[in-house]
């Protein structure tokens, strides 16, 4: 066994009557970042209490006010455990994230700050799921941006898709 699904193995063990924690944490290892609404989508259920042990942890980081992320290392560790334990529900986290962003991307202005983070945060999922029809997507919804507006909106979007490349190829 690598030390990485020892670590994971170990820490599962430690908190293995936990099931809602443990679900929190394979829906956290799938997102870069989260709230309490992000997760109780996904889950498809409350998850107050949960939540709020997961959030004593200190691998559990709070990034502003109300959003927080898994420890880099941490998170890596937990995605490739739960992806080869459960790929088919690794998956379908990924769906329902997806599903998530569309939806708060229509709530807010378009090309708002708010807007393009929810944007990012799409494609990253939709990369995860279909890299090809994510590609297509990209051109359809930012093909006609030139000048300024390709810089602005599209060049994030460009270094998430070199950085999955890159990931995509240690993997």
């Amino acid at each position: 066994l690598s030390i990485q699904k020892q670590l994971v193995e170990r820490f599962l063990k430690q908190i293995k009557g936990e099931k809602d924690l443990i679900s929190l944490l394979e829906v956290c290892s799938v997102l870069r970042n989260f709230n309490q609404d992000i997760l109780s989508y996904i889950i498809g259920k409350e998850i107050t209490i949960a939540f709020n042990q997961l959030l004593k942890y200190s691998f559990c980081k709070p990034i502003e006010i109300g959003k927080f992320k898994l420890h880099d290392t941490f998170r890596s560790f937990l995605e490739k455990d739960f992806k080869s334990r459960a790929p088919y529900k690794w998956k379908n986290y990924h769906l329902k994230a997806i599903e998530f962003h569309e939806i708060k991307i229509k709530q807010e202005p378009a090309h708002h700050k708010s807007w393009q983070n929810l944007t990012l945060e799409k494609y990253y999922h939709s990369l995860y799921v279909n890299e090809k029809n994510t590609l297509d997507l990209f051109k359809i919804e930012f093909g006609n941006y030139s000048g300024s507006m390709l810089k602005k909106y599209c060049l994030p979007i460009f270094d998430l898709f070199e950085r999955f490349l890159k990931e995509e190829k240690n993997i």
